[in-house]
């Protein structure tokens, strides 16, 4: 498996030091919070001047979220992971974009490439139920060739390409990071899009309790009907019924 060194993370902090990378500060009207310690101006397009996007989002039906089977069974992961991509593709829709999901199994990286059309092109992860249709329109309006959106472990939860088939995708892992040296090798312009919402991908069990909170959708419904958050322990108990 391929790694991450200490250098290579000096590197990416050189990077921004030296201003190559636009990174945003995202600004959250429902609880008036700023998630980013960064903020450019940026000018965005007009959206009724956007073109369509191309919008793919993996998505694994099979036995899926296994690292919740501490606190899920396998009916209820499949149901949660079901319930997560609906939301997901629900926000989406809302923006004007027509998402296809990709459920085909094998190396992620080239079942992306062969999927691939002309044109502007998001992938997007199908366990981000908490994004919001601000999230996705500043992402889709974002002027630069490569918009990436960190998760909070060092993955890419969103990728916006203005010319995917110039680019090398390195999903699995640390893929935040092998993105963005992937944009500068090819010279092309980045913002980095690093938004609470965007970034909360539901992996592991601690995860559950952000969309217990702050999910409004119908995975946070579904998980909200199964647990009780205690708030001393800050963890999720189930429901007595």
């Amino acid at each position: 498996m391929a790694s991450i060194s200490a250098d290579i993370c000096e590197r990416y902090e050189n990077v921004f030091a030296e201003g190559h990378i636009r990174r945003h500060k995202v600004e959250v009207s429902s609880t008036s919070i700023n998630f980013l310690l960064h903020e450019v101006k940026v000018k965005k397009r007009v959206v009724g001047e956007r073109k369509m996007t191309d919008v793919l989002i993996p998505y694994n039906p099979i036995s899926p979220k296994s690292r919740l089977s501490e606190i899920l069974n396998e009916e209820e992961r499949e149901a949660l992971s079901k319930l997560m991509l609906e939301d997901v593709l629900d926000i989406v829709r809302r923006v004007g974009e027509e998402p296809r999901v990709i459920t085909e199994r094998g190396e992620l990286n080239e079942i992306l490439r062969k999927n691939l059309k002309e044109g502007e092109t998001l992938i997007l992860a199908s366990d981000v139920p908490l994004i919001r249709e601000e999230n996705l329109k500043d992402i889709l309006e974002n002027p630069s060739d490569v918009v990436i959106a960190p998760g909070r472990r060092g993955g890419t939860n969103a990728l916006f390409l203005k010319r995917a088939f110039e680019f090398s995708f390195h999903f699995e892992g640390a893929s935040f990071v092998k993105h963005v040296f992937e944009a500068l090798r090819r010279d092309m312009s980045i913002s980095i899009y690093d938004s609470f919402y965007v970034s909360s991908d539901i992996d592991y069990p601690s995860d559950l309790i952000d969309l217990w909170i702050h999910g409004n959708g119908k995975s946070a419904e579904f998980l909200r009907e199964l647990f009780v958050l205690d708030e001393r322990e800050m963890r999720l108990k189930r429901a007595l019924r």
